[in-house]
């Protein structure tokens, strides 16, 4: 879908490019995650001050359905395009925790 299409071009732009990214200017404005501190990125024990929350239940939902398109787009040894493409995806820019950084920088600016 188009969401990861973007939050990886946003890694690329960020991790891969830096310096010379036509985008740069707006990429130095952006908030670290924890700056933005979504519930996807809490920890178990932070998530039970929401016990009883129906948040709990989504946000274990999401923190799956990163991961899982995580490792079926870019993590899998064998299929995934860091390794299939690896000067295109370099595994060193291409992180999950950079994956996470790109999807916390779309959900907190667009409209799902």
């Amino acid at each position: 879908n188009e969401y990861l299409a973007v939050a990886c071009q946003l890694i690329r732009e960020k991790y891969v490019l830096k310096e010379t990214s036509f985008y740069k200017p707006y990429m130095d404005i952006l908030p670290n995650v924890g700056e933005v501190n979504p519930t996807f990125t809490w920890s178990d024990e932070d998530l039970t001050f929401l016990d009883g929350s129906p948040v709990i239940v989504a946000t274990r939902s999401l923190q799956l359905k990163l991961k899982r398109e995580y490792d079926a787009l870019l993590g899998n040894e064998e299929t995934g395009f860091i390794a299939k493409y690896p000067d295109l995806f370099p595994k060193e820019h291409y992180t999950y925790d950079n994956w996470v950084w790109a999807f916390t920088m779309l959900f907190s600016r667009a409209i799902r």
